[in-house]
């Protein structure tokens, strides 16, 4: 709407801080939601084979960090105790996302939820700007890090973006990159950073998309609940293989097709003296081929 659009980028303006459209941010949300389904699908029921699943899903953390970290930067959100709020709602949601987390992962580091709401207390605790409170904040950081998912660099994403956001300038801006680039050391790779151009696209325009305050929210446990029936249901031979079979698809290379009037493809050459018993046999001849594929598995 354009009243409420107008309205928030002067309240940006007058309060220094980075503007962004409620709608392109609410777009920036949905889009980690369906970068973080395509990659728990591929992680979970493809067992990590589709690469490009994979690098997409590492934008998911950095979008929703900079999406956490934009709304308790708002004008009053102080005076309305929005942190507060936020801090239950994550871990209440986090608490019911447990089970099905434990199921497909383990005890150990505790879901994304956790490292929302650890970011969260952080925040929190520097908007209060006593050297206490700022300790406190150091601690929760250092422990906090210990036990959430994308550990110490997943919490420094979070408050870069949070730094940028309040105070535009190269200096957080270098801030906030170089926080992001941390991920490299728990995703192996430098694909999260894809993030950030692509947060900065958003900021240049508006999409008309109404906000949905609980989405995410309820989604989050939802889709492990989904994910660990189906890889209950995937551990049967026939799903087994009907799993495999789409991994496979989604990898295969295309065939490329001879254009019209090219030569005949050269075939290959036989190994000669090689027999297909193994004797030696110069008069019998075995055909070698030579097939590679190369994947990575990301952890």
């Amino acid at each position: 709407m354009p009243t409420t659009h107008s309205s928030s980028r002067c309240e940006a303006t007058a309060s220094g801080r980075w503007h962004v459209a409620d709608g392109s941010l609410e777009s920036l949300k949905w889009l980690a939601l369906a970068l973080m389904v395509g990659d728990h699908v591929n992680k979970y029921l493809l067992s990590g084979q589709v690469t490009t699943l994979y690098l997409l899903g590492r934008m998911a953390m950095p979008l929703f960090g900079f999406v956490l970290m934009y709304n308790l930067a708002r004008p009053r959100m102080k005076a309305a105790s929005v942190h507060r709020r936020v801090v239950k709602r994550l871990a209440a949601f986090g608490v019911l996302a447990t089970p099905a987390f434990v199921l497909l992962v383990g005890w150990w580091p505790l879901n994304i939820m956790a490292t929302l709401l650890v970011a969260t207390l952080i925040a929190w605790l520097l908007e209060l700007r006593t050297v206490g409170h700022r300790c406190l904040a150091l601690v929760t950081f250092v422990v906090g890090g210990t036990v959430v998912e994308f550990w110490w660099p997943g919490l420094l994403c979070c408050l870069g973006a949070r730094s940028f956001i309040r105070r535009p300038s190269i200096k957080t801006a270098i801030a906030w990159l170089l926080a992001t680039a941390s991920l490299w050391l728990v995703n192996g790779n430098f694909a999260a950073m894809a993030a950030l151009p692509l947060i900065w696209g958003f900021s240049r325009i508006h999409v008309p998309l109404e906000r949905r305050r609980w989405v995410f929210y309820a989604f989050y446990p939802a889709h492990l609940f989904v994910l660990a029936l189906a890889l209950h249901l995937a551990s049967t031979p026939r799903c087994a293989r009907a799993c495999s079979q789409v991994a496979t698809n989604l990898i295969r290379a295309p065939e490329v097709q001879p254009l019209a009037g090219a030569a005949e493809p050269v075939q290959p050459r036989p190994i000669e003296g090689v027999s297909a018993a193994g004797g030696g046999d110069s008069s019998t001849t075995v055909t070698k081929w030579h097939h590679e594929f190369t994947h990575r598995d990301y952890l």
